[in-house]
């Protein structure tokens, strides 16, 4: 429920939500913001649906998560969103995750995205959305800015789409991108938690492609990059805090 430029969601976290530690996924929490800002648009009449068959739909081009800890398994969690303004033909979105009892500050999460032409792969001036008369806010910080990758990016894995990773604009889904970074940690993410993400979609990937995905940890945290047979597809830079005493299980042999 929520007013009309906020939506506000309350529900404790399924076990499938979780990882190895029992705390939300990356992937999941990139799940969680596209579901709550589809059905605050829903909410104003303005469904994935009826957008599409308008020939128009949102595309993400940055998710950015400041995360004071993530929220653990069954953990009541009130989920909030709001549309904060646009820049040029971006449009902005902010989202909050909370403790639902306590009111504990547990996420924050800055979203930039693009209305295209689904059919056309055409980015279609703001015009076109503004004219549903959605309430789109007012601009809230800095812009969202691409990562400059450092020198010395080496590779860590590779990706191949598969059928399971599509979603229904028919390319691999933004919240898998958190799966694959996560998977190609150099060193592995146990005794590791993630306390900043950010993320750009540079490129959709397509069924049947392979990702090649190159890292460095630097000072600032963990840069990654993964490209397709085309060309650039995702960058990242993750943050992260070591665990004490926690180490990986052994591997079979």
């Amino acid at each position: 429920m929520g007013g009309e430029e906020r939506w506000e969601e309350t529900r404790p976290i399924a076990s499938y939500e979780t990882d190895v530690h029992s705390e939300l996924k990356l992937s999941a929490l990139w799940r969680i913001c596209q579901e709550i800002s589809g059905r605050h648009l829903t909410a104003h009449g303005l469904s994935y649906e009826r957008m599409k068959a308008d020939g128009k739909v949102f595309l993400f081009l940055c998710n950015a998560a400041e995360i004071a800890r993530m929220p653990r398994h069954r953990e009541p969690v009130r989920f909030s969103t709001w549309p904060c303004g646009r820049r040029a033909a971006q449009f902005y979105r902010r989202y909050r995750l909370e403790n639902a009892e306590t009111g504990e500050r547990l996420v924050d999460v800055n979203q930039s995205s693009v209305l295209v032409d689904p059919a056309a792969h055409k980015v279609l001036r703001p015009k076109e959305f503004l004219d549903y008369g959605y309430p789109i806010g007012e601009a809230e910080g800095e812009p969202l800015r691409r990562l400059e990758l450092p020198e010395g990016m080496e590779p860590v894995g590779e990706r191949t789409v598969r059928y399971s990773d599509l979603d229904y604009n028919g390319h691999l889904n933004n919240a898998v991108y958190g799966d694959i970074v996560c998977d190609c940690f150099p060193g592995g993410m146990f005794g590791r938690r993630i306390r900043a993400a950010q993320m750009h979609y540079e490129s959709e990937a397509r069924y049947g492609e392979t990702l090649r995905v190159s890292a460095k940890q630097t000072p600032d945290g963990v840069y990654f990059c993964g490209e397709h047979p085309r060309g650039l597809c995702f960058t990242a830079l993750l943050r992260t805090e070591g665990r004490p005493g926690e180490a990986a299980p052994s591997k079979p042999e």
